[in-house]
């Protein structure tokens, strides 16, 4: 054998054990913690929403899953309370609310709020950064709220907040809750 005949099947050699001491080693992968459902509104025409001051319809024809949605036609800024889940006994858990949304010739923004009450205080999480205005086809929005050891809300308002003028439609509205997620060191 050659010089150039050793060195090449060295370098294979070299190569083929970096390869398996590289698929050897176990992969750190971040694996969020399996949500629970707490609350599944499928808007089929079966529940009202809460508001009873702003015109939420139900439409039958026009919806995510085929089963219906809520319209809401805003001539002005409006915000929705769609649902309420009163006391649910959540802490140091992470409570998603998640729900599909359509706009028509919206002017302005619509986006999804969660209210979490504690006694006489309300604080508010927002989907900002998925907000859509114009005219969207369904979209999933959803908005986290944290909530440490020992914060407890006594109620929790799902909102539609249209910030301006036009046409929303919401549906198959989830709320979810996990563990916080682990802080990185």
């Amino acid at each position: 054998m050659t010089k150039r005949m050793l060195l090449s099947m060295a370098l294979v050699v070299m190569l083929g054990t970096l390869f398996l001491a590289g698929c050897a080693q176990e992969e750190e992968v971040d694996v969020e913690p399996e949500a629970e459902v707490i609350a599944e509104f499928p808007i089929d025409g079966s529940r009202a929403a809460a508001d009873t001051v702003n015109a939420v319809i139900f439409d039958p024809v026009d919806s995510a899953d085929n089963n219906g949605a809520f319209k809401m036609i805003a001539e002005e800024p409006i915000t929705v309370t769609l649902f309420e889940l009163g006391d649910v006994d959540i802490e140091n858990a992470q409570v998603n609310y998640k729900a599909m949304i359509k706009t028509e010739d919206i002017e302005g923004q619509v986006y999804l709020e969660m209210i979490s009450v504690f006694g006489e205080h309300e604080y508010f999480s927002r989907a900002l950064d998925s907000q859509v205005h114009g005219s969207v086809d369904w979209t999933e929005q959803q908005t986290p709220f944290y909530l440490k050891e020992g914060e407890n809300p006594t109620n929790i308002k799902l909102n539609l907040v249209i910030y301006g003028t036009g046409t929303a439609w919401i549906d198959d509205i989830t709320v979810t809750k996990q563990p916080l997620p682990e802080e990185k060191e």
